[in-house]
């Protein structure tokens, strides 16, 4: 039996692959975000992690608010990811995702400021009227992208780039010989992964919201002349490891299952593509294969070659231009 993704250029099956780790990952990361934001809301300890993952559970329908702009949102940031050359993943990871977080964070601000909206009762169509069709609409998004872009370049950066880095070191030897070892390939990647940039993620998001928290709570402490017990009280109220740790497992929690269904999808397009390649090598169809990036610049490319990538680039628009 023909299977569809048979002929299916480098640039589909990257795109399918983006498309399918924002849906998935966000049917698993939706729920346990509710969790997390759950467990955070509880400072007091009035109940056990397993009576708040029981509590989202039972309202679970209302944890999907905004899910449909969450989706469009991990979907496009997945998919730009896996549109950089692999090539050039390897060589820079770090600043491959950076880059790319931060050019296109007025494209991922559009889902995000959309699913915003939505939990705040408005509706999609409405919300994007309200932005993107009035003057006072496009000042509030430009100044709010402004200030989503360096975030967005970092959360890549952690996310995807350590991904990216840590992809070589764990990849299998060799290549696919079937689909079969492609799945297996991408499954294995996923779980070597996943958990790792899980833990740096969580790590890097606790540190940055108990530093913001604690500056909030000092900023309200009044000037009086218990002042000094006053900040003490709120310190102690964040600064709790227990409260930490309460945080921490269910932030990492969420992480590693939403990044490692992320990942495998993103490492199954990868797989999948060098599959394809290796297998349609001698059959005349390996230029089919090619990605828009390998034919705006032309020319077959390892990694050793990345650095001369630009040069290339510049001279294909120079000649055009001429």
């Amino acid at each position: 039996m023909p299977r569809p993704w048979a002929s299916w250029s480098d640039d589909q099956v990257k795109l399918v692959g983006g498309i399918s780790a924002g849906g998935i990952s966000n049917v698993v990361g939706i729920p346990l975000d509710r969790f997390r934001i759950s467990v955070a809301q509880d400072a007091v300890f009035a109940r056990p992690l397993p009576g708040h993952l029981s509590d989202t559970m039972r309202t679970l329908g209302s944890a999907y608010t905004g899910g449909v702009a969450r989706v469009a949102m991990k979907g496009t940031a997945s998919t730009l990811n896996l549109f950089i050359p692999p090539e050039l993943r390897e060589y820079g990871p770090f600043t491959a995702s950076f880059v790319t977080g931060f050019v296109f964070s007025p494209v991922l601000n559009v889902p995000r400021m959309l699913q915003m909206a939505k939990i705040n009762g408005e509706r999609y169509p409405s919300a994007a009227l309200r932005l993107f069709t009035t003057g006072a609409g496009m000042r509030t998004y430009a100044s709010n992208t402004a200030l989503f872009a360096p975030g967005e370049a970092l959360r890549m950066t952690l996310c995807f780039g350590t991904k990216d880095f840590l992809a070589p070191f764990v990849r299998p030897a060799g290549s696919a010989a079937s689909e079969a070892e492609v799945f297996g390939r991408a499954a294995s990647l996923a779980v070597a992964t996943g958990p790792v940039v899980a833990v740096v993620e969580s790590v890097a998001s606790l540190a940055s919201e108990t530093v913001s928290t604690v500056h909030a709570k000092l900023g309200a402490v009044s000037q009086g002349g218990d002042a000094a017990a006053m900040r003490a009280e709120a310190l102690g109220a964040v600064v709790n490891p227990r409260y930490i740790a309460r945080c921490f497992t269910s932030l990492c929690t969420k992480n590693i299952v939403a990044n490692t269904a992320t990942f495998f999808f993103m490492f199954l397009a990868d797989e999948y593509t060098q599959y394809a390649r290796e297998r349609d090598a001698g059959s005349g169809n390996r230029l089919r294969r090619r990605t828009t990036f390998e034919e705006l610049i032309g020319g077959d490319h390892t990694p050793e070659g990345v650095p001369a990538m630009g040069a290339r680039l510049s001279r294909k628009f120079t000649n055009r231009n001429d």
